[in-house]
């Protein structure tokens, strides 16, 4: 099965609607464009649908690494 063609989950939209969210409280969407892409978003079935939905807004890889130093704790990241 090819990849972009499979079903997407209700996890991926998920994900793809905070993206669509934030993008639109950076203010780089307006409200007419947010509830097409948000429709877009929660009507997609494939992984190919779904990408296109961000294709052209930037995506926050948001990655919090915790690491113990000597009983303490670190955390990098946002």
């Amino acid at each position: 099965m090819n990849p972009a063609t499979a079903r997407v989950s209700d996890g991926d939209r998920d994900r793809v609607v905070e993206l669509v969210q934030q993008a639109y409280a950076d203010g780089r969407l307006d409200q007419e464009e947010l509830e097409r892409r948000l429709e877009r978003a929660l009507t997609s079935v494939s992984l190919q649908e779904l990408d296109l939905v961000t294709a052209d807004l930037p995506h926050h890889d948001e990655v919090v690494k915790l690491q113990s130093i000597g009983g303490g704790l670190k955390r990098s990241g946002d």
